[in-house]
């Protein structure tokens, strides 16, 4: 969690100075931490399950089509703060170097 989400939050959290795009950013970071907590599971699931077994089908396709929801939320998420840091960029060069008249 500390190389993952403690980096990602300081960045687009504590450190930006946007404030759409540090409420992005804890969107984010929450996602991410999701994920990080999802995969751990998983894993402790399947290791314990497929030696028996024991686990259904539906029950794998529903984990995976979660996960894959929570992936495709953090792309949006991730899609998002891309636009919004070049917007901002975009933005500060206009007003540094306003286009000639």
């Amino acid at each position: 969690m500390n190389d993952v989400v403690s980096p990602l939050y300081q960045t687009y959290v504590l450190q930006n100075g946007d404030v759409l795009q540090r409420s992005t950013g804890l969107s984010l970071a929450y996602l991410v931490t999701l994920e990080v907590l999802e995969q751990f599971n998983e894993g402790r699931v399947l290791f314990q399950q497929f030696p028996r077994g024991d686990e259904e089908p539906e029950d794998r396709h529903r984990q995976i089509d979660r996960y894959l929801r929570l992936l495709g939320a953090k792309q949006k998420y991730t899609d998002l703060l891309v636009r919004l840091q070049s917007w901002r960029e975009n933005s500060i060069m206009r007003h540094v170097h306003p286009p000639a008249s």
